[in-house]
């Protein structure tokens, strides 16, 4: 069997099992309508809230099948070999210095362009997206993004190349600086983008919150608003928010909250985010991400070396187009897998950790009251099955960490 076949055959065994998975957890969602006291969710309305999250997980699911079947299908007709003939063409025509990343830079340009026409064609028909302005700005808007990205990504690779292949390494390595330096600078960034301004009448939400900060031993430079979070009727709002790493941080509370939280909910989460805000949780995350890198990479450059693959693939083992295609081939089926078994448990049992906490440090009732305050949307509310929850969720739903609250105050009580 050859490459191209037996990738073939593992892409649509992989998309065969999504979609079983989404056609499973829609059933276990119907069947096990969450317990919680939510007297404003009747059947009709929890209905309704899975029907659309099954049909956005779906139309998630086609786009991806959509876009692996394009390239699929290219490389079995032998479309990449026209494409570059092509671009090699237009490459010779114009008078443009630096061949090769000339001639990458166009390539990946025209399979991105037929890519987004088929799907905009497919937006028009209305098969993925019944909001089609919607869809199509949405697209648009990833065009530009790869008009402005895509010749750093050129770049990049043939860094890379350059390099050593050896080198590899030096990647993760730069995005493990990267991350550390944008967590390290996250305060003074968000400082930059929104207006903080004083909390009104904050004398007892400032003497709540200073009364936990000494019990927890976190330092708190300032408590300060900016603007609501969140728009739209699915929207989740944010509610309290400590970025940065430095000694002392601003607790950004959202304005549209303080009318609906008092005090003490604000205080509950004040706790957990000063949990997940530790530096030692955000370098574990960017150790976790850049290990994921490392193994992308590693297979990505392994592949690359196999010209034999790269012929059935119906690639030029010598053009960096070549291996961003790998390297997206192997993020498409990779990343999936290892987010499921390495970064998603962890940013789901940290999440766990810090209820448990801020239930220990103020109350779970507190808590529970907090999350669920204001009311969130439906599809925030429901039950989901358990493997859908490891293979697509990387935080703990709504109904769960609920559940957790009412489950430690039993335990308590």
């Amino acid at each position: 069997m050859s490459y191209l076949a037996s990738l073939t055959y593992l892409f649509a065994t992989m998309t065969a099992l999504h979609g079983a998975l989404i056609f499973q957890n829609f059933r276990y969602s119907k069947r096990h309508k969450s317990t919680i006291n939510l007297g404003h969710i009747n059947d009709n309305q929890y209905l309704r809230a899975l029907r659309l999250e099954t049909s956005t997980a779906v139309q998630s699911l086609l786009k991806t099948t959509l876009i692996g079947s394009i390239l699929l299908g290219l490389a079995w007709c032998g479309g990449f070999s026209w494409l570059a003939s092509h671009t090699q063409t237009i490459v010779d025509i114009l008078p443009l210095p630096y061949t090769k990343m000339a001639h990458d830079t166009l390539f990946l340009l025209a399979l991105f362009v037929s890519i987004s026409s088929v799907m905009i064609l497919v937006d028009m028909i209305g098969f993925i997206h019944r909001n089609q302005k919607y869809g199509i700005k949405k697209l648009q808007q990833l065009g530009i993004a790869w008009l402005a990205f895509l010749p750093a990504i050129v770049v990049l690779i043939s860094m890379i190349e350059v390099f050593a292949q050896s080198w590899w390494w030096i990647v993760p390595l730069t995005f493990f600086a990267a991350f550390m330096i944008y967590f390290t600078l996250e305060g003074r960034i968000f400082e930059r983008i929104h207006t903080y301004k004083a909390v009104p009448d904050a004398a007892d939400l400032r003497q709540s919150m200073e009364q936990l900060a000494d019990r927890i031993r976190f330092s708190i430079r300032d408590i300060v608003t900016v603007p609501g979070s969140c728009q739209g009727e699915n929207c989740l709002p944010k509610k309290v928010l400590i970025p940065g790493s430095g000694s002392k941080k601003h607790v950004i509370v959202y304005d549209d909250m303080l009318p609906i939280l008092s005090a003490q909910h604000i205080g509950a989460l004040f706790v957990r985010e000063a949990y997940l805000s530790h530096r030692l949780h955000k370098g574990i995350l960017a150790l976790l991400t850049c290990f994921c890198i490392s193994v992308i990479l590693w297979i990505a450059q392994y592949l690359v070396n196999n010209a034999q693959l790269i012929h059935s693939l119906d690639l030029n083992q010598d053009h960096t187009s070549s291996v961003i295609l790998v390297i997206y081939g192997v993020y498409s089926l990779i990343n999936p897998l290892i987010s499921a078994m390495i970064i998603h448990p962890y940013i789901r049992g940290s999440e766990q950790a810090a209820d448990r906490y801020a239930a220990h440090m103020t109350s779970p009732d507190i808590l529970r009251e907090a999350i669920l305050t204001p009311m969130p949307p439906h599809r925030q509310l429901l039950s989901y099955h358990p493997l859908y929850i490891i293979a697509t969720k990387h935080t703990s739903p709504l109904v769960n960490r609920v559940k957790s609250c009412q489950l430690m105050n039993t335990e308590l009580s």
